[in-house]
């Protein structure tokens, strides 16, 4: 892979039949702004992302307590991410200075990457996704079977993945909606890849899904025409694989840098750990810094009194090591990250201090912080909500004459998420799954409540 290539300003616009070309090109000029920051506006000014301010990152929404909502996470991981994407841009920069492309253009589309990255995650964390999942694996003879789907759109709905979702969202034409969803540059596409696959081929037997993948059956063209343009070769055709662009190292390493700090001040502010505990846990990210840099850490600390402004303290200098080490890590590994051929996580490559720090904080949180049991009720509330929404909608698309109930049912769904007529069984499983999926997790409960007699229906 060359950086040439795949810092790439194209756009996925495809053309409708009876659409010049220039039409759609005229309609997207940059003017002052770069493509790349073109990219980054268009997703701020999405509704996907703006509905993130109503799905839950850990702890339940809403409170009194302020801890991070997806949209809150979702920032602080771009801005992470724009400073990783500028660290190597300009290391970049110095060995290649005829690349045509600015440092400020790897922290723009990584940063844009990152504002994407959970686009796709439906409503009450990630145990969303296991509820859709496991509806359709809990009824393979009443879809999978009856409506003879294919082995590659049964594992997209068996093993739903909102990665594969952001993508859609991202690219796919929508009823009513300009051609290309969103037009995003194919750099800004590919750096959202994080498992740039298809749904099939990990695990055994037929029909078998992938845990983790990038792209549903309805986009593997898309997937196609921008990694191939980008020049990254295949490494698999069926099942379709390709290795990353090299960027999405950078923003899963800025996702998992704000996981894990900020996690853990959540946790603080909760109440669920106290302020010590959290400080002890910060300071050991320090453990292999310079003496004199330990001494000003501390020194500054001692400036503070307030239990919640230390620990912010230290939250934004553990960011800012861990930031700076996984730059480090990701440049001592480009040659074979641009080879497609680096497997690990940037995560797991930092010096051994700091990765003892980083096991010690994950271990925590996996037991204590995902285990809270305000969010183990999130996510087990989230599952017989989604799961039932799932099964109201899914009859309605599916009937062959719906009922007068079902006809009431459809007019819920937004015009551009209706399936068309003639649309096969997929496609009609896929706007429910597009409509349940975009839920927020306020509007999901919401609509429980009032189509199953919970709540009465607002009276005017």
């Amino acid at each position: 892979m060359e950086w040439a290539r795949l810092i790439s300003a194209q756009r996925w616009l495809p053309v409708p039949p009876g659409v010049r070309a220039e039409v759609l090109l005229a309609d997207n000029q940059a003017g002052n702004r770069t493509e790349f920051e073109r990219d980054y506006d268009r997703l701020v000014f999405s509704s996907p992302f703006r509905r993130l301010q109503n799905k839950t990152q850990v702890f339940p929404l809403p409170g009194s307590i302020f801890v991070h909502n997806r949209l809150t996470h979702t920032l602080e991981v771009a801005s992470v991410g724009r400073s990783l994407g500028r660290m190597i841009g300009q290391r970049v920069a110095e060995t290649e200075p005829a690349l045509p492309h600015s440092v400020e253009d790897f922290g723009d589309i990584v940063s844009t990457a990152c504002l994407a990255h959970d686009l796709g995650n439906p409503p009450f964390g990630h145990g969303g996704e296991d509820a859709i999942s496991k509806f359709f694996q809990e009824r393979e003879s009443d879809f999978r079977n009856r409506y003879k789907l294919t082995v590659g759109e049964w594992a997209d709905l068996a093993g739903f993945e909102g990665n594969a979702n952001t993508f859609r969202i991202l690219t796919h034409t929508f009823v009513g909606r300009r051609p290309g969803g969103y037009a995003l540059t194919y750099a800004t596409l590919a750096a959202t890849q994080k498992y740039p696959c298809e749904s099939l081929g990990q695990a055994k037997g037929k029909g078998a899904h992938r845990k983790k993948y990038g792209v549903f059956q309805s986009e593997k063209e898309v997937l196609v025409a921008v990694f191939e343009a980008l020049g990254i070769p295949r490494q698999s055709e069926r099942p379709l694989v390709y290795p990353r662009h090299p960027l999405v190292y950078l923003v899963e390493a800025a996702d998992d840098i704000c996981n894990l700090v900020i996690d853990l001040e959540d946790a603080h502010r909760t109440g669920l750990f106290g302020a010590k505990l959290v400080e002890e846990l910060l300071m050991a990210c320090f453990e292999g810094e310079a003496v004199a840099e330990k001494r000003r850490i501390n020194a500054n600390l001692n400036l503070i009194s307030d239990p919640r402004e230390r620990v912010g303290y230290l939250r934004a200098r553990a960011i800012h090591r861990l930031t700076r080490h996984s730059a480090e890590v990701f440049w001592a590994h480009h040659t074979s990250i641009l080879a497609g051929k680096f497997a690990p996580d940037i995560m797991d490559q930092l010096e051994p201090s700091l990765a003892q720090a980083v096991r010690a904080i994950q271990e925590i949180s996996q037991s204590k912080i995902y285990n809270e049991t305000g969010a183990v009720m999130v996510e087990l509330s989230g599952y017989r909500i989604l799961s039932e929404l799932l099964e109201l909608f899914s009859d309605a698309v599916l009937a062959e004459r719906t009922t007068r109930y079902q006809r009431k049912i459809l007019e819920l769904m937004p015009l551009q998420l209706k399936p068309g007529l003639g649309a096969s069984p997929y496609k009609r499983l896929q706007s429910v799954v597009d409509f349940v999926s975009g839920m927020t997790d306020v509007f999901a409960v919401d609509l429980y409540r009032r189509l199953f007699g919970i709540a009465r229906p607002d009276v005017y």
